[in-house]
């Protein structure tokens, strides 16, 4: 990741003063949007078409408060005025949501195209920067971790710029538009919603409290248990043989009993927070049943007045029922775009939190000052809690250097700097003094001298840590040197322009790292203007022609991730025909052979031999195993960060190596010896490796008990060294008759590889059995039994919910007749006006008073069901994941050794944790899932029927297109897009290469790929989406499709009863349609809230596969096993 960048910077700085995490560091709004404006004039008026189109979508939701409101008096008059108004309230839903649908569809389109457009620039500035950092910025900073945020932070830009930034604008206006309304409706009432307002979102984050909680105790827990597998897998073969297997099940079985208990310790509290949440939208329409008609029954007692205000000639009341109702709508609605809101808000956090990490790279530009890291001291933990026992902030934990990012001074994107045609190649260090940016203290070179003539191959060996290495990096100029100076031709390195001084230089390392593209074009990489004769050329002097040919495909076979396809000499060598195809002036071979076996390096070595003969370049060898340096004109000591002049000590040389490679050291150490160049001090067991030295000692018990030649210390006959070489030339003829190798080719130029994943995968799959995983839960039939008993509570309290909600609206638009009439006639059944008005006025009081009981009672069935719901479901789910874990890990740590080797450390803790976790989804949450979406829909269906059945039939009907209406909204509401924000990305596509170059960012560097590699991104991008726009238009037509179809849905039903209060006068009244209307429609919100938390059926079944393939499987060698025969 990125860090800070200040000139100083702590790795704490996270940490508030409490010790609590702060917020993440967030890019301004101005610096996220600039990588949207930046894209030119066109982006920008998208940009600002859609902000209108977000604007004018927001007013949606507030016309339909009106809309609403109004309607319930038009439908209330269907029976007595005709269809007429009816008819023109269905045609303006058609007009709203035709409306919200061109609306939803510009506003969308725009920014998605807005989006990426501007993801792409971000990405690509993003790349371009980090490939032009030095290495010491790459030390510092986590390569792998760097590489693997440019994806996921690139997507969450997107999706915060993209269609969120328009919902943004649309929620935040219907807010605003939606309490304007609700204030302009009935101050009154939107001022007593505002206050309850406060108690619903207590009890919200009581749920979000109270689950974080569970969740976090829970994973802490069961982070100990994951610790105990992860300790326990890894350290396999010692546990076994130690035989401390039921040790660490007793161990791993504590830690989730643990976890277990303080899981459903809270699960009463969290049933108690969640009834509570939709409790108090109950208690909320209990008080406005009783306010809103305080509001106007007592001026029906008073005046006659009309609350409906739908009766043609009445006088309507100050407050009315469709003013009541409108402000009520207008907060909620307005609630809920605030709500919606906070989606946006997160997404575009992250963006800015993204884009905050990819200015610190793009920001750091050449000239950028030094910069000290620090970090706390080992000891912090312990510091910070000696200093919160004495009030003291964590502010105070001592802080040490962590690194030195030095001043940005290597430029590969520079155009200045000197640049030869050619150069001779002679190299001059002068007393150069270096150490790396992550180890200030810790000097690697000295005071470093030495000079190389043009064309002449030196040698450099000496003890890890040494500088070897770091010599190489300096003159590839990854790094410059703290002090001293090393000049190239008479010329300080640092005056050359770097891009082309590395052109001129060839580097093969240690690990060849080859790209995920084919033969040619990896060689290619070494020169892009080779032809296909001079890449042939350079893997024929590579020794790589023969092998290359042998394919089906030639130079055109794919070498797969990191050259996976290809053995480890085969990358070598095309790594050296990269090289060769260059032609380059100086060679740098950096422990080219060491990473090899002994027939791979003997065919790479030559291939090295050959070249330093055909070519005479300036040569640098690196290397620890001597027979790379055999033909080196001169052999450097490094040690302590300096050459050691004439001094070099063999220790053991030859000791690890066959016969074949000691022949081959042997000669180069004999051509040491005779050259007299250096003293050179070996120590050795095999006395062939000593026969040419001028002295030998054998020591004995700490003293030289014989010295001299070889010649000398033979002609003794009972001597020491002569018994030692006498015994020494047996065992070599024993070794050569029992042990030779076979003559004939015995190299392999095409390793094959078993998939074992592949086959494994099937195993578990074929492994799945649904009966046997339900069965898994029934020694929780009781709690499930508990569970089920609150579901049906649960379930029913939505259909309920919608009959207690028509009373409610029934009362608000209870319609007062005129009287006396036109003819001066009073209501039938009543003396007098004031009889009939006052019989209207009590007749709605004590509905409301019913009716705020009625909602009472439904409170406390909620508070009851979710109770019970969650302690019986929770624990049954809690229970069979402890069994489920404990199981699993017995059955894990029970396999031979064998399992383990097929499989990481990393995937086997994790799945069980994983797979655990989601078996309880195909256990007792589908009982629950099915009671209470079957508790909510038979009853809302039954109601339905019984009050207007032909109505709940055209209802029905339309359930499934209302359906996929809302779960287009909900997705859009709950943040779904297209694609996963932390996605792996696929081999070559842009996330591919991003992770490629920065982890082999040497290779880019040496071989001046930056260019190259940001052409083969930037292509990548436009060819991961060719249809984008396409999918924009898509994305925003389903956006606004779903407000479309529901507002169309709303109009059919709206006008279909009132048809049936006209065509049924006698038979049904605006009560009746209102119950069949509202039993039927939250029913549905019950049945959508039953399966919210659905989890993915797919995953779940790999899951409960993987842990039956686990039980099942039988250990060849099963530790836990207690037959066969027992040893005393």
């Amino acid at each position: 990741m990125a860090v800070k960048d200040t000139s100083v910077e702590t790795s704490s700085q996270g940490e508030s003063s409490k010790g609590r995490k702060s917020p993440p560091p967030q890019a301004s709004v101005s610096e996220t949007l600039r990588f949207v404006f930046e894209c030119g004039l066109s982006t920008q008026l998208l940009f600002a078409v859609g902000a209108i189109a977000g604007v004018a979508n927001g007013m949606v939701y507030p016309a339909l408060a009106y809309l609403f409101s109004s309607s319930f008096s038009d439908i209330s008059a269907a029976s007595n005025d005709g269809l007429a108004q009816v008819r023109e309230l269905a045609y303006t839903f058609m007009i709203v949501g035709t409306y919200a649908l061109v609306a939803s569809l510009i506003q969308g389109w725009c920014f998605e195209i807005c989006a990426y457009r501007g993801c792409m620039n971000f990405r690509l500035k993003w790349f371009k920067a980090l490939l032009r950092q030095d290495a010491a910025y790459f030390d510092v900073h986590d390569v792998a971790a760097t590489a693997n945020a440019v994806g996921p932070a690139s997507n969450k830009f997107r999706r915060g710029l993209g269609r969120k930034f328009g919902e943004g604008i649309q929620f935040l206006c219907t807010g605003i538009f939606g309490l304007a309304y609700a204030f302009y409706s009935s101050w009154r009432v939107a001022l007593v919603v505002l206050c309850v307002i406060p108690f619903v979102c207590a009890s919200a984050m009581a749920v979000m409290t109270f689950n974080q909680g569970k969740g976090t105790r829970s994973a802490e827990a069961y982070s100990k248990a994951g610790s105990v597998a992860y300790t326990t897998v890894s350290s396999i073969r010692t546990v076994l043989s130690l035989n401390a297997i039921p040790s660490f099940i007793r161990q791993y079985e504590e830690a989730t009993s643990e976890a277990q208990r303080m899981s459903t310790s809270m699960l009463f509290k969290i049933g108690l927070a969640n009834g509570s949440m939709m409790g108090s939208f109950l208690c909320l329409y209990a008080i406005l049943s009783l306010y809103g008609t305080a509001l106007f029954y007592r001026d029906i007692d008073d005046t006659g007045c009309d609350p409906s205000a739908g009766v043609a000639g009445a006088v309507s009341c100050d407050s009315t029922g469709p003013e009541v109702f409108g402000s009520m709508l207008g907060v909620a609605f307005a609630a809920q775009g605030v709500s919606q809101f906070g989606n946006f808000s997160e997404a575009f956090t992250q963006a800015r939190v993204a884009v905050y990490e990819a200015l610190q790279t793009i920001n750091r530009l050449p000239g950028a000052p030094e910069k000290k890291i620090f970090k706390p001291k080992d000891d912090a933990l312990s510091m910070t809690t000696r200093s919160a026992k004495s009030n003291k902030s964590s502010e105070e934990v001592e802080q040490v250097l962590k690194a030195i990012l030095p001043k940005y001074q290597i430029d590969s994107t520079a155009t200045t700097g000197f640049k030869p045609e050619s150069i001779a190649g002679s190299i001059n260090v002068k007393d150069v003094h270096f150490n790396y940016p992550t180890r200030p203290g810790d000097p690697i070179l000295n005071g470093m001298n030495v000079e190389i003539a043009a064309g002449q191959t030196v040698a450099f060996v000496g003890s890890s840590g040494g500088g070897k290495s770091t010599i190489v990096s300096l003159l590839e100029r990854f790094y410059d040197p703290l002090s001293g100076v090393i000049e190239l031709d008479g010329k300080d390195l640092k005056e050359y322009n770097v891009t082309h001084l590395r052109r001129m230089i060839g580097y093969v390392g240690q690990e060849p790292t080859l790209f995920a593209t084919t033969i040619r074009g990896n060689i290619r990489y070494g020169n892009p203007d080779a032809t296909d004769e001079q890449v042939e050329e350079a893997a024929r002097m590579a020794n790589a022609h023969d092998f290359i040919s042998a394919f089906t495909d030639g130079y055109d076979t794919q070498v797969g991730d990191k050259g996976s396809q290809l053995s480890g000499g085969q990358k070598q060598r095309i790594a050296i025909a990269r090289v060769l195809v260059g032609n380059p002036r100086i060679l740098l071979l950096d422990e080219a052979t060491s990473a090899l076996d002994a027939e791979s390096e003997l065919v790479v070595q030559d291939a090295l031999d050959s070249i330093l003969q055909k070519k005479k370049i300036t040569t640098i060898i690196i290397a620890h195993r001597l027979s790379t340096i055999r033909n080196a004109d001169k052999i450097h000591v490094i040690q302590g960060g300096k050459v050691k002049p004439k001094l070099l000590i063999l220790d053991e040389a030859t000791s690890a190596l066959d016969n074949e490679s000691e022949a081959v050291v042997q000669a180069a150490i004999d051509k040491l010896m005779e050259s007299r160049s250096q003293t050179v001090i070996v120590i050795a067991h095999r006395l062939s490796t000593i026969r040419n030295a001028d002295t030998i000692a054998y020591i004995g018990n700490g003293k030289v008990l014989e010295q001299g030649s070889h010649d000398e210390l033979i002609s003794r006959p009972h001597g020491l060294y002569k018994r030692l070489f006498d015994s020494s030339r047996m065992k070599s003829n024993l070794t050569t008759l029992n042990g030779s190798k076979a003559d004939g080719d015995t190299s392999t130029e095409v390793e094959e590889e078993i998939n074992w994943e592949s086959e494994i995968e099937k195993e578990q799959a074929s492994a799945f059995d649904a009966a046997r995983a339900r069965r898994l839960a029934s020694p929780d039939a009781f709690f499930i039994m508990i569970g089920s008993i609150g579901a049906v509570l649960a379930g029913g309290v939505f259909p309920a919910w919608g009959v207690i909600f028509s009373e409610t609206i029934d009362l608000l638009f209870r319609r007062v007749e005129v009287c006396p009439d036109a003819n001066g006639d009073v209501i039938d059944g009543f003396g007098s006006c004031q009889d009939y008005w006052k019989s209207v006025a009590d007749e709605i009081q004590d509905g409301s008073f019913k009716v705020s009981v009625y909602w009472l009672c439904l409170l406390i069935g909620c508070l009851i069901g979710n109770i019970l719901v969650f302690w019986g479901f929770g624990h049954a789910s809690e229970r069979l994941s402890k069994r489920v874990r404990d199981s699993a890990f017995t059955a894990i740590i029970r396999q031979d050794v064998a399992f383990f080797d097929k499989r990481s450390i990393g995937r086997v803790t994790s799945e069980l944790q994983d797979d655990a976790a989601r078996i309880q989804a195909f256990c007792g949450e589908p009982i629950r899932q099915l009671i209470v979406a079957l508790s909510s829909v038979l009853t809302g269906v039954t109601i339905s029927l019984v009050f207007m059945w032909q109505f709940a039939l055209l209802a029905i009907g339309c359930v499934p297109v209302m359906g996929f209406a809302t779960s287009i909204e909900m997705k859009t509401f709950l943040g779904e897009d297209i694609g996963n924000v932390n996605a792996a990305d696929e081999l070559n596509s842009p996330g591919g290469i991003v992770v490629e170059t920065l982890l082999n960012i040497r290779t880019v560097s040496a071989l001046c790929l930056e260019n190259a590699r940001y052409e083969n991104y930037k292509q990548a991008l436009l060819n991961a989406e060719p249809n984008h726009r396409r999918d924009a238009f898509m994305g925003g037509t389903m956006a606004g499709l779903s407000m479309f179809i529901q507002q169309w849905v709303n109009a059919l039903q709206l006008w279909f009863g009132g048809y049936l209060l006209f065509t049924f006068p006698e038979t049904y009244g605006f009560k009746d349609f209102l119950i069949s209307n509202f039993a039927i429609l939250f029913s549905l919100f019950g049945l959508g809230a039953a399966f919210q938390d659905a989890a993915d059926t797919t995953e779940v079944k790999k899951s409960i596969g993987r842990i039956f393939y686990l039980l099942d499987r039988e250990s060849k060698i099963d530790p836990l096993s207690t037959a066969g025969k027992k040893l005393d």
